[in-house]
């Protein structure tokens, strides 16, 4: 697996892929992400990428590592991403890297 690739990074590829300036890219990335962020309770669903939502876990009793003691783990929300049967095939074929 190859290195992350920083916001910078990606901003600067979506500006040359687009032919449009950093900036702009930037702005529209930016813009993207806070909609998403904005929506999430909703579920946003991007064709043949995945669907971003919130998924609601409830309490349960779990374990202290350390003194093997009994907690209570509260009901809480997780920001979910399941990825799109195309997503997964392209990266889940045999000897794929």
């Amino acid at each position: 697996m190859g290195k992350t690739l920083t916001f910078n990074q990606f901003v600067d590829l979506v500006s040359q892929k687009t032919k449009t300036t950093r900036k702009e890219a930037k702005q529209w990335i930016e813009n993207t992400f806070d909609t998403i962020k904005v929506n999430l309770n909703k579920g946003i669903k991007v064709p043949g990428f995945g669907k971003f939502h919130v998924r609601q876990l409830k309490a349960r009793m779990g374990r202290n590592p350390a003194t093997g003691e009994a907690i209570k783990i509260p009901a809480r929300s997780k920001v979910a991403f399941s990825a799109s049967k195309e997503l997964k095939e392209k990266y889940n074929k045999k000897g794929a890297k």
